[in-house]
């Protein structure tokens, strides 16, 4: 299957920018697409380690730990190229390697590696790993990187951070991996993400916005700034959903799509310092409209090719959003066949909102026909233009959203 619905970015710029020049959309803690409860991560608190409590917990735990509505590959299509894995291994097994979400296991990382061997069959782009190890013990971040080299299909940067900086990045490796030392010099901590730990986008918003004022910009730092677009369940959070039955609090699920429908107004408002400051952007459940909000801010860097039209969230019924004005709400007016005797000459201009329609020359009547007027503004006033459509065409209503306005029979 070719890769028709991933985001491959091209630079224009010149001279070519690096990878700290420039803003990707990413995923938060990637590998939370699934949980198991048959295998519990190593260090995990002993009372997880009782099979019959954890299949009591799994459902609340369930929905605060799952942070992705797919796997990786599902994620890359849709345009991330920035992803966060941990990865452990589980009690009692000492050889697979895990993916993990604090005391909860996620998937098998080869998973992961399938997924991103594909991404790149596809003929998708470079892709920023950022592995971080969970409770590793001596000599395993080697076999993990071992396991890397012999398994990752396409090469690996294995240059150093400076590096970073003088390589162009269209020039980068489909593989850029921090933080497995044995593997690469670049830590995980070369991603900053300085986490604001609420479930409420009341605070996480404005605490985001303070970072970013506060933070120097991209060419002062040797650091990649990661704004966490996420929330984080408290221990509260969890406990109501226990006790409960599930129903006591809303899901990350949930939490994660409020909070990701105000990135669109946020990144309208502060392009300019988003663009100064941030070199990453994660979500909790990103899509293709999240992915493409951030890409579009590089406008003059990257060119977002084969990427999915965002779908925006429905539009209130508004004069204005974000100062752009709307259309005037549309109608369709029908008129009924009528003998041709009793037809009236028409008014002189029809209405601008509704369009009444008359017959003319011989015959029985008039079949009843759709139209709708369409006001289009020029230098002057609005003028109408009649048009003949169908009940469910739609008229594009510009705004920075590509919000839509749709006809509907009067």
């Amino acid at each position: 299957m070719g890769n028709t619905t991933a985001a491959r970015l091209d630079v224009l710029d010149t001279p070519s920018p690096c990878l700290y020049d420039v803003l990707l959309p990413g995923t938060h803690d990637s590998s939370s697409y699934t949980t198991t409860f048959d295998v519990v991560p190593r260090g995990a608190h002993k009372l997880l380690q009782r099979p019959w409590l954890r299949r009591l917990l799994s459902s609340p735990i369930s929905a605060m730990s799952i942070t992705q509505g797919g796997r990786i590959l599902s994620q890359l299509r849709a345009g991330a190229r920035y992803l966060d894995i941990r990865v452990g291994k589980v009690a009692g097994d000492g050889k697979t390697w895990w993916m993990i979400h604090g005391m909860v296991a996620c998937a098998p990382f080869v998973e992961a590696v399938d997924d991103i061997n594909t991404f790149h069959r596809e003929g998708g782009g470079t892709v920023v790993w950022v592995i971080r190890e969970e409770r590793f013990a001596p000599g395993e971040s080697a076999r993990l990187a071992t396991y890397l080299r012999e398994n990752v299909q396409g090469a690996i940067y294995d240059g150093d951070q400076a590096g970073l900086r003088r390589t162009p990045f269209r020039s980068l490796p489909p593989n850029v991996i921090f933080g497995v030392a044995a593997l690469t010099p670049i830590p995980a901590l070369l991603a900053v993400d300085e986490w604001v730990n609420t479930y409420s986008a009341r605070v996480k918003v404005p605490a985001l916005l303070e970072q970013m004022t506060a933070a120097s910009t991209r060419v002062a730092r040797d650091t990649l700034m990661v704004i966490g677009w996420t929330l984080t369940p408290q221990p509260l959070d969890i406990v109501l959903r226990v006790v409960t039955f599930n129903i006591g609090r809303p899901s990350l699920r949930e939490a994660a799509a409020a909070m990701n429908g105000q990135v669109y107004p946020f990144l309208d408002a502060h392009r300019r310092l988003t663009l100064d400051k941030a070199n990453v952007i994660f979500f909790d459940f990103m899509g293709p409209s999240e992915a493409s909000a951030v890409l579009a801010l590089n406008s003059g860097v990257f060119i977002a090719e084969v990427l999915p039209p965002p779908t925006p969230p429905p539009v209130p019924d508004l004069a204005s959003v974000d100062g752009v004005p709307l259309l005037p709400p549309l109608t369709v007016a029908t008129t009924p066949a009528l003998p041709v005797a009793s037809l009236r000459p028409s008014a002189p201009s029809p209405s601008p909102s509704r369009l009444s329609l008359g017959g003319g020359g011989g015959g029985g009547g008039v079949s009843p026909t759709p139209a709708v007027v369409v006001p289009s503004t020029g230098a002057g006033l609005p003028t109408a233009t009649p048009r003949t459509v169908g009940p469910s065409a739609r008229v594009a209503a510009g705004g920075l959203r590509g919000l839509r306005a749709r006809v509907v029979p009067a």
